[in-house]
């Protein structure tokens, strides 16, 4: 699977708060969705970090493979980007960082291993420390509206299906409506409508949504999507059995996909 390319901007806001909340001397991220060019990505990235405590560099040879030899591997790194790493300020606390981008994501598990620092190296040089690489290519926090969360994708997507479950209710109850009644007998545990008013209340509220990456189903909404939920919300575990097959009557499924199993 290919890991999602975060912003620099998104990245760095991440880092910076991991950085923050933690207290080892030397704090290593790995990355490994920059896209293409990580040169690019890289420097944009350094732009984005408020201080010279963390260093970026781009991981350009094999390694990181095997759990034995992580902390080798990293002080290599750490070798052939003498430049980089010499130019890393560490805070007055005594602590600094360091951005590995990568093409792929962490291949090894994440535990601390020692890294044996050369003796140049800002902070604890000549000195081995345990250092734990935290792979963020699929675990760095980002905001929830951010584009790379796909929450657009989703919520247009999840549009879509409100509209084709709407078609197919308004489909079901014209040619039977007695297949809708288990359904309206739900929806009316809250309020007194008929199924007719459901639907044109549902279908009013779809013609508002001029965008559908936007469409929030919120309980007191009057969509499809956010009647089945409120349904769905007030029930316990054992009680689900029966709004599913209520709502699988008015889509009118077949007997075999009607029973409901709760894990």
């Amino acid at each position: 699977m290919t890991a999602p390319t975060l912003a620099p901007t998104e990245l760095a806001a991440s880092i910076r708060r991991r950085y923050s909340d933690s207290q080892a001397p030397l704090g290593v991220y790995w990355y490994g969705g920059p896209g293409p060019d990580r040169d690019a990505y890289a420097a944009e990235l350094r732009s984005q970090l408020p201080t010279r405590e963390i260093g970026v560099v781009v991981v350009r040879s094999a390694g990181f493979d095997n759990p034995n030899a992580v902390g080798s591997d990293l002080a290599e790194l750490i070798l052939r980007n003498r430049e980089v790493c010499e130019a890393i300020t560490p805070s007055a606390e005594g602590r600094c960082g360091l951005v590995l981008l990568a093409r792929t994501a962490l291949r090894t598990p994440q535990t601390s291993s020692p890294a044996a620092l050369p003796s140049w190296f800002p902070l604890h040089g000549d000195r081995t420390l345990p250092v734990l690489i935290e792979d963020l290519t699929w675990t760095a926090d980002v905001a929830i509206s951010s584009m790379e969360t796909g929450v657009g994708e989703i919520s247009a997507a999840l549009f879509r299906v409100d509209g084709l479950i709407l078609d197919r209710i308004w489909k079901v109850h014209g040619s039977d409506h007695r297949k809708t009644m288990r359904l309206l007998e739900a929806v009316n545990a809250e309020e007194k409508l008929t199924m007719s008013d459901i639907l044109d209340q549902a279908a009013a509220f779809r013609a508002k949504v001029t965008d559908p990456s936007g469409f929030r189903p919120s309980r007191l909404a009057d969509s499809i999507t956010s009647r089945l939920w409120r349904i769905f919300q007030s029930c316990t575990d054992d009680g689900i059995t029966k709004p599913a097959k209520a709502l699988a009557s008015a889509l009118d499924l077949p007997e075999a996909v009607m029973s409901v199993e709760v894990v």
